[in-house]
């Protein structure tokens, strides 16, 4: 018994074949799923082929906002998102399947026998021989049901190095991964046939071979000359010494083996525990630079330095190649949407910055990644933390009054708890902790900043990035310089008068009474945690008290020249935010804030936002301009409108 065969080209194709392939009940939801395609992509279903990568990278960019309206919750509306996209998927797989002549018989065989395999490994995974060895790992039922899904039409003992591979081509790129993974787990069942008798029968006669895959042979650097070999692995040594803490005396002290030791790794900004693995990853990194900005390989083998190859010109050259590839290759993922092109450009930042190279070219590496990294999957969904803004401003939008107001809510209450007299210890140092969170508060509305910035800012010394007003009728200015901040942007901006009053009132007030819990007790008693992590006490007196240093931090450590440690500043926020009622707003969730509160008061300023959050323009549209950012937009609008209005908001972001 044969069927004809159909030709399955567009998704009218497949909308014309749902009444053969569903019943009454499920076809018409399926009818109404392909009914919004039209309306949500612009294009007929005769212009949009049957195909289902194609049909996934084309509903990744669909703008869905007003859509799905009978979900309640914004993660409701996500979901009723996610399974329109999936039942057109299903339809097209389906509607191909259809197209496919087998017989009847066949297809119900091949079924029966996919699920006897199933059933077996759902019921021998996490359970154990005699001898006390796993028989199958957990969760290797998703597996199977992964290659059910992928090659269920044909029965299991038929499967063979071409039909895996054909599958292949039709797999989306971002489950390629997981059907390779599967592949594994069914060649070892097959290695393992003696153990599993039960199936033995259904598996196939051989192991599955080797599927392709898009990667080209790494560069084979032995072919090179002993020259450029030698200068590889000084550059590799070089490169995995971690920045150290310079002699800030210049030797003229002698040498100090704990001293040494100190500065030797107290001055890294993460110690590297895995130089083995980091050495692979440069290696990688420079062999993929070689590749890509030579295609023919020939050139690099005359090459005698490494630093002739890491030169600026080579690196664009190799992002074009490689960006031009992704685009052209079907099978392969946009490179602006995974982080493998960015993790090669940050190890040869990284290279060419410790081992000499200038900062035209270190800089032109990391313009490029982040260039790259404005497009990425992470930027383009909303993060975490933006998730979490939005829940808090959707529970009680009264939130936006607490965060607007509450640097001058912080700032006097801890006037007000400093004023009282035989202040114990906890009762003063809980004061000082309200000061700071009222001045991270007020530096956060002021110019949205990520929390190192602030924990690290300083206040003084040649090179303040808090610059107070010159002169009369002057504003105070933020002046972050590019090597101080994670994306190398430099920050600059004015800092409005009614929160420079709060930044001020610290600065005046609260710092001096920081830095004056001058005896070890009350150091010891408030808070020792405000000493980081490899910082001695360099400003103790002959008796070991500590005493005033010249320290430039806006946060200074009670003893040494740093800032407070992390966790302190946790502390003082989470104080702050507890006395103010908004628990579970955090120092990097400010970001958002302050972005809302410009659009609230600029409508339709997206250019000047991703400026200020150093995003895409693309970014800022995606999540400000609609839906769930959107709603909280509004929400800050409502309310500031009913803010005190000396309160003098213009520019507040």
């Amino acid at each position: 018994m044969t069927e004809r065969t159909l030709r399955i080209e567009t998704l009218l194709d497949v909308y014309l074949l749902l009444p053969e392939l569903y019943s009454e009940s499920s076809a018409k939801a399926y009818e109404s799923s392909f009914g919004r395609i039209e309306r949500l992509t612009g294009r007929r279903l005769s212009q949009i082929s049957a195909d289902v990568v194609e049909w996934e990278q084309l509903a990744a960019e669909i703008v869905w906002a007003g859509e799905f309206t009978r979900a309640r919750t914004p993660e409701a509306r996500q979901r009723a998102f996610d399974g329109f996209v999936g039942r057109v998927s299903a339809a097209i797989r389906r509607a191909r399947e259809r197209a496919t002549p087998r017989t009847a018989a066949a297809c119900a065989d091949a079924a029966a026998t996919w699920e006897r395999v199933a059933r077996y490994v759902a019921a021998a995974e996490n359970t154990y021989d005699a001898q006390g060895k796993a028989l199958l790992p957990n969760k290797a039922s998703l597996s199977i049901e992964n290659l059910r899904a992928r090659l269920g039409r044909v029965p299991p003992m038929s499967i063979d190095t071409a039909g895996a591979v054909a599958a292949l081509a039709h797999i989306p790129p971002n489950k390629v991964d997981s059907y390779r993974r599967s592949i594994r787990f069914f060649n070892r069942l097959i290695a393992e046939r003696g153990t599993h008798s039960a199936i033995a029968s259904l598996l196939p006669a051989r192991p599955i071979g080797p599927l392709p895959t898009q990667r080209d042979p790494a560069m084979d650097w032995t072919r090179c000359t002993a020259e450029f070999q030698a200068d590889l692995e000084r550059v590799i040594s070089r490169a995995l010494r971690a920045p150290r803490r310079p002699d800030q005396f210049g030797g003229r002290l002698g040498s100090d083996p704990v001293a040494n030791r100190r500065r030797e790794t107290g001055g890294r900004k993460r110690p590297i525990r895995n130089k083995d693995a980091r050495a692979k990853a440069f290696r990688r990194a420079l062999s993929w630079l070689a590749r890509h900005a030579f295609p023919e390989r020939e050139p690099v083998l005359g090459l005698a330095s490494i630093m002739d190859l890491l030169t600026e010109d080579n690196v664009e050259a190799a992002v074009e190649r490689f960006l031009d590839r992704s685009a052209t290759a079907i099978s392969l993922k946009d490179a602006k949407k995974t982080t493998s092109l960015t993790t090669w450009l940050s190890d040869l930042g990284t290279i060419a910055e410790r081992n000499g190279a200038g900062e035209a070219l270190v800089w032109a590496i990391e313009d490029m990644r982040l260039d790259l990294g404005e497009e990425s999957d992470a930027t383009r969904e909303m993060s975490a933390s933006r998730e979490a803004f939005v829940k808090l401003v959707d529970r009680d939008p009264a939130v936006v009054r607490a965060i607007v107001t509450g640097p001058r809510v912080l700032l006097a209450e801890a006037r007000r708890l400093l004023g009282r007299k035989n202040l114990t210890t906890h009762q003063r140092t809980e004061a000082l902790h309200l000061f700071m969170a009222a001045t991270m508060l007020a530096i956060q509305l002021a110019r949205p900043l990520r929390t190192r910035n602030v924990h690290e800012m300083l206040s003084e010394g040649d090179m303040p990035e808090l610059v107070p007003p010159r002169r009369e009728r002057a504003s105070a200015w933020l002046d972050i310089g590019r090597g101080r901040v994670k994306n190398r942007k430099p920050l600059e901006g004015r800092i409005p008068d009614w929160l420079w009053a709060v930044i001020s009132a610290w600065i005046d007030e609260g710092r001096p009474a920081w830095r004056d819990r001058a005896t070890v007790k009350d150091a010891a008693a408030a808070d020792m945690s405000d000493i980081g992590a490899g910082q001695a006490r360099t400003c103790d007196d002959a008796n070991g008290a500590p005493r005033h240093c010249a320290n430039h931090h806006l946060f200074p450590a009670l003893s040494g020249p740093g800032a407070v440690s992390r966790q302190l500043i946790n502390k003082a926020w989470n104080r702050g935010m507890a006395r103010l009622g908004l628990t579970g707003l955090t120092p990097h969730m400010m970001r958002h804030v302050a972005a809302t509160l410009y659009l609230a008061k600029n409508p339709g300023d997206y250019a000047v936002v991703a400026a200020l959050l150093a995003d895409s323009l693309r970014t800022v549209e995606t999540f400000y301009a609609r839906g769930e950012g959107r709603a909280a937009m509004d929400l800050f609008a409502e309310v500031l409108t009913e803010l005190d209005p000396t309160l003098n908001l213009k520019g507040v972001a």
